[in-house]
């Protein structure tokens, strides 16, 4: 069984920057059954306070978000920080030097703002779009943030062939810096070894879970890391061709029409019967159990009525009343139900359901809709 879920943020789990109700939804029954879910992206925790509260997990103790593409994990209880991995001024000033010249914005992401160079009009709409706390910089001049804690530095160019490029001569001169993409339009450089991979690895560990128990979903290559490291690698539909290679799972939605949702669902089954020789097996390893509890006149009066009816879930047609099925029901509520009870009792910590008449069933059905 999964017991942790990561996902991406851009063009993975938001729609126009918010969390749908499709994608709400199922994060929020994975959690109801003990799944936890966290976010792994390269935003800064200050940008996605909104982006919690939607999935109900701000400031709340033992919830988690891996920002900053793996350089910062925060408990969302207080914003407490649990581990960072900063970027070296000596080595950021270094690729800012090397950004200079090159026709490129240039970011820079400290703990509390994005310092924007080269500003281009389009990113600073973006950023305020995402409601990042950012200020654009005049000067090509970054000392002033020499006592700051830095992230990470970006260079922005909506071309990705230019920067595939600039990242292969880039990789010759700066060896203790880790590379990725995002978003179509951004080369991210953080300190060596920092990626959504490692920190995944490192939530694992802190929480006790084996990195075999997590799923990870992303779209683009700041996301291949995780999506190797977990144990289901998932990847949206659009995303591009060598991610989808390396990728477990590859969506059959994209990010706008249900693809975190479609993972979370992905493994589900339904055994329906009273087959009592394997139903403890089955309450061991299913999360979610439905019982019918309804009386014997009803379930008696079901039998008479499936006669002569097509039905969807049997590939025959009854012509008569089943004798010894009408005797099971008879006998059930007095030979049958008390294990039923017993092993419902045993198994408490599944998501049980239990309904008395015909009503019940449908009203939850109807919640739904």
């Amino acid at each position: 069984m999964y017991k942790l879920i990561l996902s991406d943020l851009d063009e993975t789990l938001l729609v126009n920057h918010h969390v749908p109700d499709f994608n709400r939804n199922a994060i929020s029954r994975a959690r109801k059954k003990g799944v936890k879910f966290a976010v792994a992206t390269g935003r800064a925790f200050n940008m996605i306070p909104e982006i919690l509260e939607e999935l109900g997990t701000y400031n709340q103790e033992d919830e988690y978000s891996i920002c900053f593409n793996g350089a910062l994990i925060v408990e969302h209880k207080d914003q407490n920080i649990i581990y960072f991995n900063g970027l070296d001024y000596d080595l950021c000033s270094k690729l800012f030097e090397y950004g200079r010249s090159l026709d490129v914005c240039v970011l820079i992401f400290t703990l509390d703002c994005c310092y924007i160079f080269h500003a281009d009009s389009d990113e600073v709409e973006r950023k305020t779009v995402q409601k990042a706390p950012f200020k654009v910089i005049e000067d090509y001049d970054m000392t002033f943030l020499k006592d700051d804690k830095i992230a990470k530095i970006l260079f922005m160019k909506r071309d990705m062939d230019f920067l595939m490029k600039l990242k292969n001569r880039m990789e010759t001169v700066f060896e203790n810096v880790s590379f990725a993409f995002s978003s179509n339009r951004y080369i991210e450089m953080n300190a060596k070894e920092v990626n959504k991979g490692e920190g995944l690895h490192w939530l694992c560990h802190h929480l006790g879970i084996k990195e075999s128990e997590t799923i990870a979903i992303g779209d683009n290559y700041n996301d291949v890391s995780m999506i190797k490291e977990a144990g289901l690698g998932c990847c949206v539909r659009s995303s591009r061709d060598d991610v989808k290679r390396i990728s477990d799972y590859v969506c059959k939605h994209d990010y706008g029409d249900g693809a975190v949702k479609e993972v979370i669902e992905k493994d589900t089954w339904i055994i329906d019967g009273n087959y009592g020789s394997s139903m403890e097996m089955r309450m061991q390893a299913c999360d979610t159990v439905f019982f019918l509890d309804y009386p014997v006149d009803v379930c008696i009066q079901g039998i008479y009525d499936r006669v002569g009816r097509v039905r969807t879930d049997m590939p025959w047609v009854e012509d008569e009343v089943d004798k010894d099925l009408i005797e099971f029901v008879k006998n059930y509520e007095k030979e049958d139900r008390p294990e039923v009870l017993n092993l419902l009792s045993k198994y408490k910590g599944k998501d049980i359901h239990i309904f008395h008449t015909r009503k019940d069933a449908k009203t939850y059905l109807e919640s739904f809709k």
